[in-house]
C-alpha cells in the first residue's frame, strides 16, 4: 500500500514533495486554484452541517440524529462521552471559528413551515434573537421550554404553558409584543426547511455564478481576475491594474454588467415560475456591455466581432 499509495519502497514511507507555487496558482495559469489551504479547510468542514441542516433523507443523517439527537448538538453542550467523536469534531472546529468571529451559522436561517421541527423558545426562527433572548420574563414564565413551534401556534393561548399569568410591567408588555408576532405568522403544510442568507459580497463576489463569470471575462479580456471577497478588494485591484484609463474604465462597465445580470438572474429565478438559463448570462454581459458603451461613450467605435474577438486590444 505504502509503495502504491504513498510513493513509498518496500515498507518505508516516501517524502512527497509539493510545489506549493503551482498548487496555490490560479487555474487559468496552470494550478489548482487553491488560495487559501486555512480557509478552504473549514469551508469543506462546514458542508457537512450544512447537508446535516439541509437533507434529512440520507443514511449518515439519521445515524447522527440517532446518537447526537434531532438537532444534532449544534445549539446545546454535547455529551462527554461523545466529545472524540467524528461529528463533535466537526462542530469543534466550526466553533473555533466563532470564537475568532467568523459565525458560519450566522449565514444560515431557518424557513418556517409546519413549526414541527423547530423549538419555539430556542431557535432562531423570527428576526436575528431567539424568544428565550427576546422574551426573557416570559421564558422564565414557560414550562414547557422545548415545546416547537406547531404546539405553541396550535394552543389556545400562548400563555396556557406558562407557571402562571403574566403581571403588569416587563412581563405584560413582552406578553403583547410576543402576541402580535404570532398573529402575523401562519403555518403552512410543507416541512421546515433551512436557507443561506444571501449577502451582498456572497451573490457579486462568492457565488459560485459570480466566480464562474470572472473567470470567463478573464478569458474574454487575456488578464488574470482573483477571487474578491467585497467591493472593496474589487476597487483596489481595478486601480491598480495596469490597463489605460480609457480601458479601466471599460473594464468597469463590463463588472457593472455582469452584476446586474447576476441580480437579474437572481431574481428570475425567485419570483418567476419560468426559470432563466444560467449558459447565456455571460452572451448576455457581453452584447448588453457592448450595446451600453455603443450609446454611451462617443470615443468607443467598435463593432461587435472585434469587441467579442479582443476586446483588450479593441479600444
Amino acid at each position: 500500500m505504502r509503495n502504491k499509495f504513498f510513493l513509498g519502497a518496500d515498507t518505508d514511507r516516501k517524502i512527497t514533495w509539493v510545489c506549493w507555487n503551482k498548487v496555490l496558482a490560479h487555474k487559468n495559469k496552470g494550478g489548482l486554484g487553491v488560495n487559501s489551504l486555512y480557509a478552504l479547510n473549514p469551508a469543506s468542514i462546514f458542508k457537512w452541517i450544512w447537508r446535516f441542516l439541509a437533507s434529512s433523507s440520507s443514511l449518515w443523517i439519521k445515524v447522527i440524529k440517532s446518537i447526537h439527537g434531532n438537532s444534532g448538538t449544534l445549539n446545546k453542550p454535547y455529551s462527554s462521552r461523545l466529545k472524540n467523536s467524528t461529528w463533535i469534531g466537526i462542530l469543534k472546529a466550526i466553533n473555533k471559528l466563532k470564537v475568532k468571529g467568523v459565525d458560519l451559522m450566522g449565514f444560515c436561517k431557518i424557513v418556517i413551515g409546519n413549526g414541527g421541527t423547530i423549538r419555539f423558545w430556542h431557535d432562531i426562527w423570527y428576526d436575528d434573537i431567539c424568544f428565550k433572548k427576546k422574551f426573557k420574563r416570559l421564558f422564565n414564565l414557560e414550562l414547557q421550554k422545548d415545546a416547537n413551534v406547531a404546539a405553541k401556534l396550535q394552543a389556545s393561548n400562548v400563555a396556557s404553558s406558562f407557571r402562571r399569568p403574566p403581571r403588569s410591567g416587563i412581563e405584560n408588555s413582552q406578553f403583547i409584543e410576543l402576541g402580535q408576532i404570532l398573529s402575523s405568522i401562519s403555518l403552512s403544510s410543507v416541512s421546515d426547511r433551512w436557507a443561506a442568507i444571501e449577502s451582498r459580497n456572497h451573490l457579486f463576489f462568492g457565488c459560485s455564478i459570480s466566480v464562474d463569470l470572472a473567470r470567463l471575462i478573464d478569458r474574454w479580456w487575456n488578464i488574470h481576475i482573483p477571487i474578491f471577497d467585497d467591493p472593496s478588494s474589487w476597487d483596489s485591484w481595478l486601480n491598480g491594474i495596469n490597463l489605460s484609463s480609457m480601458q479601466r474604465k471599460i473594464l468597469e462597465a463590463t463588472f457593472i454588467s455582469m452584476w446586474w445580470h447576476i441580480w437579474k438572474f437572481k431574481n428570475l429565478t425567485l419570483f418567476f415560475s419560468k426559470k432563466p438559463w444560467k449558459d447565456r448570462i455571460f452572451d448576455d454581459i457581453v452584447s448588453h456591455t457592448h450595446f451600453w458603451l455603443s450609446n454611451r461613450c462617443r470615443s468607443f467605435n467598435v463593432s461587435m466581432d472585434v469587441w467579442l474577438n479582443d476586446p483588450l486590444n479593441a479600444l
